[in-house]
C-alpha cells in the first residue's frame, strides 16, 4: 500500500509539478485517504492551484465531514485565498476533531491575525505557548501581535526566539530581517 508518511517526506525533493505526478499514480490507490487529500491539496496550492486544493478539500469533507485533516488542510486554502475569518473556523473544526493536533490550534491565531482579531489571536497564542513554549509558529505569531502594537524591540526578540528555538522556520527568519530594517529606518 501507500505509504503517505514517506509521500509526505519526499514533497520536499522535487517539484511540485513532479510530485503532482507521482501523487496521481499512487493517490489514485486510495482517493479516500484523508493524507493523500491533504497532500495532494499541498501540491496544489503550491502550483497557485488553490480553486483546485479547496475544490478537491470540499468534496472530501462532503464525504468525510469528521476528517480533522481535511479541514486543516482548507484552512490553509482559505488562509492563502486571504479568507481568514473562514480560515479560523476550518482550523477551529480540525482542532475540535482532533484536540491533540496543536498544528490545528496553533494556526487558529495565524487566522486571527490575519483577520486582524488581536485580542481573540493572542488569547490563543499564549495559551498554545503555555502547552508548547517553544514553538516556532507561536512565537511568531507573538511577535507579529507585538509589531501591531509597535513594540518592534519585543518583536525582534521574539522572531529570535523563534529562530532559536526552530532554526527551519523560514518565516520567522523573514520576519526578523524585515523587523530590523524597520528598526533601522526610525
Amino acid at each position: 500500500g501507500v505509504v503517505w508518511g514517506e509521500l509526505e517526506c519526499l514533497f520536499n525533493m522535487f517539484e511540485c509539478a513532479t510530485w503532482l505526478r507521482v501523487f496521481e499514480v499512487s493517490g489514485s490507490q486510495a482517493p479516500d485517504h484523508p493524507n493523500a487529500c491533504k497532500l495532494k491539496a499541498s501540491v496544489l496550492r503550491e502550483l497557485d492551484r488553490v480553486d483546485d486544493a479547496t475544490e478537491l478539500c470540499t468534496s472530501f469533507l462532503e464525504r468525510f465531514p469528521d476528517c480533522s485533516l481535511v479541514w486543516f488542510a482548507l484552512g490553509m486554502c482559505k488562509m492563502d485565498t486571504q479568507c481568514h475569518n473562514t480560515a479560523a473556523e476550518h482550523f477551529r473544526t480540525s482542532h475540535k476533531l482532533d484536540p491533540d493536533d496543536f498544528r490545528a490550534f496553533a494556526n487558529i491565531a495565524a487566522a486571527l491575525i490575519g483577520a486582524e482579531k488581536h485580542d481573540e489571536a493572542e488569547q490563543i497564542v499564549l495559551e498554545a505557548l503555555e502547552s508548547n513554549p517553544n514553538d516556532g509558529m507561536s512565537l511568531c505569531n507573538l511577535a507579529l501581535l507585538y509589531e501591531h502594537r509597535s513594540q518592534y524591540h519585543e518583536a525582534l526578540e521574539l522572531y529570535r526566539k523563534s529562530l532559536e528555538v526552530d532554526p527551519r522556520y523560514a518565516r520567522a527568519e523573514e520576519e526578523a530581517h524585515r523587523i530590523t530594517h524597520i528598526l533601522k529606518t526610525t
